[in-house]
């Protein structure tokens, strides 16, 4: 684990008298491709936006000092009430690294919450990067499952994480007991809890809940970003070829043998090689890319009497991210503006 300490006061990117606040309707937006091959190299940040783009920016400032190619920012696409926090904290991501770092930043949705998805959406990103291009993850705020998902990329593919600290820490219960003790002093709220019984309890506690997020919106806003923390990539990159890929595509359901898998491969792939060798040459071939695999955590074969060969969670999250089965997750409208 590396540390980079960081002394000087962090910079704020539009706060709420900056960069706007206002909600963005949370909408489809249609599907959208990903953004075309790109051609530069160098270091690739992959932020996974929640609550705290202040500390999401101040990473982007530090790294940005050893020199960044574009920027990929992945929000919440499918979880509506956190979902609309995550897209509005996207945008103004976006805005800052264009205007204050001149990158390209690219808002594409996703499921955080699901690490299946996330494993597919990073793949997609690696498919569109130079082999050379150095991914690194943004961990700050995110869940536990893609937080699970990026570690087991990065000890795949050979990407970094980071995380950006925040300088001061408090609890749980304080933080809940902070919000409330904010909202006693709510005029509005007051005065509708005043005539709660008029207007009814559930309409006051749908307020109560908007204005309890709003505030804890605004608590994560003023949180001073700290020390960033970096986990480099400690192991080689794992060389995926058009074989392997060809296997992990024929295992969209179970193969029950090695000899089903090496019809299957030799069938969807037309792979001349494969097919100009002798059966037990071809069995043998795909058994060895098999192994790597397993290995390598994309395969699960169970040997036996019964042999069963299938998928792992992650080697399903790949697979959905190079077969082009699945559609590209919905990307943030890059010219779209807040609502007046």
């Amino acid at each position: 684990m590396t540390h980079i300490r960081v002394g000087e006061a962090a910079p704020r990117f539009g706060t709420r008298s900056g960069i706007s606040s206002k909600r963005v309707p949370y909408r489809s937006r249609g599907l959208r491709a990903f953004p075309k091959q790109v051609k530069d190299v160098g270091l690739v940040p992959i932020l996974l936006v929640g609550y705290d783009y202040q500390r999401h920016l101040y990473g982007l400032s530090k790294l940005s000092q050893r020199g960044i190619d574009r920027v990929y920012v992945l929000y919440d696409c499918k979880n509506e009430e956190f979902g609309r926090v995550a897209e509005e904290n996207a945008r103004k991501i976006r805005e800052a690294a264009s205007n204050y770092f001149f990158l390209e930043a690219s808002p594409i949705g996703y499921n955080p919450q699901d690490y299946i998805d996330a494993i597919k959406t990073y793949t997609k990103i690696l498919s569109k990067e130079k082999e050379e291009s150095q991914l690194t993850f943004d961990v700050t705020n995110t869940t536990k499952e893609s937080l699970l998902a990026s570690f087991h990329f990065g000890s795949i593919f050979g990407s970094g994480l980071y995380y950006v600290e925040a300088t001061k820490h408090t609890s749980l219960n304080k933080r809940v007991s902070d919000v409330f003790d904010e909202l006693k002093s709510d005029e509005r709220l007051l005065e509708e809890f005043s005539q709660r019984n008029e207007i009814g309890f559930k309409k006051f506690m749908d307020h109560l809940k908007t204005r309890y997020l709003d505030t804890v919106i605004l608590q994560y806003e003023n949180r001073e970003p700290g020390e960033i923390r970096e986990l480099l990539p400690s192991l080689p990159r794992a060389e995926i070829e058009a074989r392997h890929n060809q296997i992990i595509i024929s295992l969209h359901e179970p193969a029950n043998t090695i000899a089903e898998l090496t019809d299957r491969v030799t069938k969807s792939s037309k792979d001349h090689e494969l097919a100009g060798k002798t059966e037990s040459q071809a069995q043998a071939s795909v058994n060895y890319y098999l192994s790597q695999l397993e290995k390598w955590g994309f395969v699960k074969a169970e040997r036996g009497r019964r042999t069963t060969i299938v998928l792992t969670e992650f080697g399903e999250g790949y697979r959905r991210g190079i077969s082009g089965q699945v559609p590209d997750p919905v990307k943030l409208d890059a010219v779209s503006a807040p609502p007046a």
